[in-house]
This record gives C-alpha cells, sequence and structure tokens, in this order.
C-alpha cells in the first residue's frame, strides 16, 4: 500500500510538473506573439508614416499651356488683374495631404476683387473646372478657416507653437468669411505644377509654381 501511495503521489508530482511547464510554455507564446504584434505597424500606420505621395498622383495626358497654364476669368477688368508676385524659382509651402510640403519653381502669384454680380462659389468653381480639365488634382484634405491666421486644430500641429500659418504658408489674410484654401497637382511628363487657389467673399489669389519633372 505504501509504495502504491508514493507511486500515485509521484505521478501526480509528474502530472503537476508537466502542466506547469505547458501553462509557462503558452505564457511564453503569447508573449512573444503580443510583442510581434506590437512591433508589426497596421497598415493605416504604414500610410499615415508614408504621407503624401506626389507620384500617385495620375499623369496628365496632354501637355500644359503656356505658363502660368489658366487664364484669368474674362469678366475680370484688366486694371483690376494684379500680379503680387513673379520669380524663375522661389519656393512654398503648401498642405499636402495633411502635412506640410516645400515645394519651389517658377512662380507667379495673380489676386483680384471679385466682380459685381459674381460670387466666391462660382470663381472657386471656375479654377477648380479649368485645373481639373488639365488633369489637376486636389491634394490637401486640411485648410485654413476664415481668417487665414485661424487654422483647424488639426492643421495648426503641423506648425510650430510660435510660428503664423498664414506666413508659412504665404496666405493673404481675410476679415470675411467663406474662405477657401485649395491646393491643386497637375503632373505631365515634362512638368509639375502646383496651384494654390484661395478664395474669400470679395477676392481670389492664385499661385501657380511650376518646376520640371524629376
Amino acid at each position: 500500500m505504501r509504495l502504491l501511495t508514493r507511486s500515485s503521489r509521484n505521478v501526480r508530482a509528474i502530472r503537476s510538473l508537466t502542466l506547469g511547464l505547458v501553462l509557462l510554455s503558452a505564457a511564453a507564446c503569447g508573449k512573444k506573439d503580443k510583442e510581434v504584434t506590437a512591433e508589426a505597424p497596421s497598415e493605416a500606420q504604414s500610410t499615415a508614416k508614408a504621407g503624401f505621395d506626389l507620384a500617385a498622383i495620375p499623369m496628365a495626358k496632354d501637355s500644359l499651356p503656356a505658363f502660368p497654364f489658366v487664364e484669368w476669368p474674362e469678366y475680370v477688368d484688366a486694371g483690376a488683374r494684379q500680379v503680387e508676385a513673379q520669380a524663375a524659382l522661389d519656393a512654398l509651402q503648401v498642405i499636402a495631404g495633411a502635412q506640410l510640403l516645400m515645394v519651389e519653381g517658377r512662380l507667379e502669384r495673380r489676386s483680384f476683387s471679385i466682380p459685381s454680380g459674381k460670387s466666391t462659389l462660382e470663381l472657386r468653381r471656375y479654377y477648380r473646372d479649368r485645373i481639373t480639365a488639365l488633369g489637376g488634382v486636389q491634394v490637401n484634405t486640411l485648410q485654413p478657416v476664415n481668417d487665414a491666421a485661424v487654422v483647424v486644430e488639426s492643421a495648426r500641429t503641423l506648425f510650430p507653437a510660435d510660428a503664423d500659418p498664414a506666413k508659412q504658408l504665404g496666405l493673404q489674410r481675410y476679415d470675411e468669411g467663406q474662405y477657401q484654401y485649395e491646393v491643386y497637382v497637375v503632373r505631365t511628363p515634362a512638368t509639375t505644377a502646383w496651384f494654390v487657389v484661395q478664395t474669400s467673399t470679395y477676392s481670389v489669389v492664385v499661385t501657380t509654381i511650376a518646376a520640371a519633372a524629376k
């Protein structure tokens, strides 16, 4: 009876030891799996890290017309047309996707007051339609609102705390509502053209930057 009892105890001890080893092994595997999962970025995280991809913009089928590519609206009087800046080579920060991007190339900035009888919406569509007809794609997913210095929180995080977003983006300041900031890109085999279209209740500012395609 004693031998049987000792044998039974030994069997139970061996079973307990075996079970303990199995549980420890399972716990170790679970920890390893968690570590692998934590280290492997999700598709969304990879996309966010990758940010804006210029190469993903479809190539336009036709070549671009003469710089700056889009004509003045014919109903804007010649005396009201202002060319604020021209440079053979300049640089400007733009919002592309949800990030800041510095672009450089030949630059021209035009502005004019919205003529009587026309609306902000009409002028916004004028430029949108003509730029998209060239093969342009709107690329900004964030934008300033109202006064150009006032930026929605998600866009403000793109700038240093002490920076003036308006100056960073080269924006005009407006006291009136209906402000819209739109960034378009046209890619051709020869040229990459950027258009920054700012429309407010009373005026329009269009900045065009073009450089040889890389």
